[in-house]
């Protein structure tokens, strides 16, 4: 694209030109997090949503990408995209997480994430 049309582009435009996928955006929350020595680790349900045999042995629909363990305190984090949403399921997570007292987080930049620990 020539230097004249980029100058046009609008800044939505151009950021989703740029725009990360939430696999980047949480490999780099969790490479923060390794480098930060923060316990951080994810919850791989994708492969097993529709398998009766790991829905049996704990796996949940919703659960948030991430969980974040600080000193007396537990993070739910969910990583999307600048234009992501949240399924009815995951609402329904962050709904069950928060009536426990807990913190669940909507993030959809490691700078996001930065400012929430």
């Amino acid at each position: 694209m020539k230097l004249d049309k980029i100058k046009k582009l609008s800044e939505k435009q151009l950021s989703s030109m740029v725009a990360k996928s939430e696999f980047d955006i949480q490999c780099e929350i969790v490479n923060y997090c390794r480098l930060n020595k923060i316990l951080c680790f994810s919850v791989p349900n994708e492969a097993a949503r529709s398998n009766s045999k790991y829905i049996k042995s704990g796996v949940m629909p919703g659960v948030s990408d991430l969980i974040i363990l600080l000193p007396n305190v537990a993070l739910f984090v969910e990583v999307k995209n600048q234009t992501g949403r949240q399924s009815d399921k995951q609402l329904a997570f962050q709904t069950k997480v928060e009536l426990l007292g807990f913190k669940y987080f909507l993030v959809r930049s490691l700078e996001d994430f930065k400012s929430i620990i």
